[in-house]
């Protein structure tokens, strides 16, 4: 009988010790000092120091992106505002230029044809800024050279309205 249990327990640390892996959590005791002897075990756990560094060096690298991200994001909402503001400027100011072209008309200060032609212009230039304000997708960049071409029509538009009135 004991010679029995005794090649049962043989076989078995013999079994034990044939298996070969790294993880002391799986191979058992035998495997496990056989890992601390031939320095696997180091091994392993420099491995996972370096995959844990190498994460958190990614965790860094993703964190840094993310403030570049949301500065850049400020950035272009600050520039969307001004755009915007400078599109409510506009409109307040070709509503002015209307007001004295209507007042010209009453007046009969300046050629009729003139003033006309002078509120057609105005009105292009509303539905120019109108569309501009109006569309969600043009990028900031597109937006401040539409602007500044509107602006660019603006001043031409009330140089040419001052020398209809004879000013």
């Amino acid at each position: 009988m004991w010679q029995r249990l005794t090649a049962l327990v043989g076989a078995g640390l013999l079994a034990a010790g044939c298996q070969t892996t790294d993880d002391p959590s799986k191979g058992g005791y035998l495997s496990g000092i056989n890992a601390l002897n031939t320095g696997a075990y180091d091994r392993r756990l420099e491995d996972k120091r370096n995959t844990l560094e190498a994460e958190r060096q990614r965790g860094r690298a993703l964190d840094q992106d993310l403030r570049r991200s949301r500065a850049e994001q400020a950035r272009l909402s600050e520039q969307t505002a001004a755009a915007e503001r400078q599109l409510a400027n506009l409109r307040t100011e070709l509503n002015g230029l209307e007001r004295r072209i209507a007042e010209a008309t009453r007046n009969h200060s300046a050629s009729q044809s003139e003033l006309a032609a002078l509120k057609d212009e105005i009105d292009d230039l509303q539905r120019s800024r109108s569309l501009l304000a109006a569309d969600p997708v043009v990028d900031v960049e597109t937006k401040r050279r539409r602007l500044a071409d509107l602006e660019r029509r603006r001043a031409l538009l009330e140089k040419a309205l001052e020398e209809a009135l004879g000013g």
